[in-house]
C-alpha cells in the first residue's frame, strides 16, 4: 500500500479526481435473444448474462458474439458485476456490456464497480442509479498498481477456496469410509430397536410462547448434520420451562431426534443447559427417566 501512496503523492499531490460512472464507460449495444445450447452439442461460444454465474451457457451462432476484449458485464437486476476478457455472446435484457473509456484501465473500472457501496439506495445497482455514482480517476500508474494488488488477492482467494473445497471433499470421503466401516452390519451383528437400547420419550404436542432469552426450545429446525444449530433454535421463559418439561427434559448424553418431517435427523445433547423438546421431537436416553 505504501507504493500506492508514494505514487499518489508524486503524481497527483493535489488529490485524485472523481468522475461519475457514466463518464467512465461506454455501453455497448450487443445482440440479444441468444439461444442456449449444451456444450456437448459442439457449441463453442460462451454466453454471459446478468446471472451470478460467470457463464450462463453456450451458442454456436458467431454472429451474436462480441470479439475478444476486456469488458465489464453488469446485471441490471441481479447486481452482478463480472470481468470478461474472452469472446462471448451477451445474454438477455438486463445485461449491460461496459467498455472503459481511454483514461481508465478496464480492470480498474471493474474493481471500482464491484466494490461500490450504495447504502442509501438499498444496494440496488440498477444502471440508472449506478451510472450517477462517483469513482476515482487516479493516473495510469496508480490504477495499474491497484489492479496488480487486487489481482494477487483475487488469485490467492481462488487458491484458498480450491484448497478448502479439496479438504472438504477429502473429509466427506473419510466420513463415508468410517461410516461404512463402523456402522454397516457385519457377521454376528443382530438387528434391534431403539427402544431396546434406550428409553425413548417424545416432547409435548404443542408449541410454547417463544422469548428472546431463557432456556432452549429445541425443534426440528435445531437439528443440522448431526449437530445443534443454536441460531435456528428458539427459547422460552424460565417460568414456562417446568410446564414444557413435565414429560422429559434433555440431559447431557441424550440423543435428540426428529420422528416426523425430517426423519433421520439426530444430534447428541452434550451441554449442561436447561432445554425443552419441541413438537415432533424425540429423545433417547440410557438408563434414566424424567423426574
Amino acid at each position: 500500500m505504501s507504493r500506492i501512496y508514494e505514487l499518489i503523492e508524486g503524481l497527483c499531490p493535489e488529490g485524485v479526481e472523481y468522475r461519475i460512472v457514466d463518464r467512465a464507460v461506454d455501453v455497448i449495444a450487443g445482440p440479444r435473444g441468444v439461444k442456449r445450447q449444451n456444450y456437448s452439442e459442439g457449441t463453442m461460444i460462451p454466453i454471459v448474462d446478468q446471472g451470478q454465474s460467470r457463464i450462463a451457457g453456450y451458442t454456436d451462432n458467431s454472429s451474436l458474439s462480441l470479439p475478444e476484449g476486456e469488458y465489464i458485464v453488469f446485471g441490471d437486476h441481479t447486481r452482478a458485476v463480472k470481468w470478461v476478457d474472452f469472446a462471448f455472446a451477451p445474454g438477455a435484457d438486463g445485461t449491460k456490456i461496459l467498455s472503459a473509456k481511454c483514461d481508465f484501465l478496464p480492470k480498474f473500472v471493474f474493481y471500482c464497480l464491484a466494490n461500490l457501496k450504495i447504502s442509501d439506495r438499498g444496494y440496488n445497482r440498477h444502471w440508472t442509479i449506478l451510472r450517477e455514482l462517483l469513482i476515482p480517476v487516479p493516473p495510469y500508474e496508480v490504477q495499474r498498481e491497484i489492479v496488480g494488488i487486487l489481482d494477487k488477492f483475487t488469485q490467492l482467494e481462488a487458491e484458498l477456496e480450491a484448497e478448502l473445497e479439496a479438504e472438504l471433499e477429502a473429509r466427506r470421503i473419510q466420513y463415508a469410509y468410517y461410516w461404512e466401516a463402523l456402522l454397516c452390519p457385519r457377521e454376528g451383528w443382530r438387528k434391534t430397536t431403539v427402544g431396546e437400547v434406550a428409553q425413548v420419550f417424545d416432547g409435548p404436542h404443542a408449541t410454547p410462547k417463544k422469548t428472546r432469552t431463557g432456556p432452549w426450545y429445541l425443534s426440528i429446525s435445531s437439528l443440522k448434520n448431526g449437530h445443534f444449530d443454536f441460531e435456528k433454535s428458539a427459547r422460552l421463559s424460565d417460568e414456562e420451562l417446568p410446564k414444557w418439561t413435565r414429560r422429559v427434559s434433555p440431559r447431557r448424553g441424550d440423543t435428540l431426534f426428529s420422528y416426523e418431517t425430517r426423519l433421520g435427523q439426530a444430534a447428541l445433547w452434550d451441554v449442561d443447559e436447561p432445554a425443552a423438546l419441541g413438537r415432533r421431537m424425540g429423545l433417547g436416553s440410557r438408563g434414566r427417566c424424567n423426574t
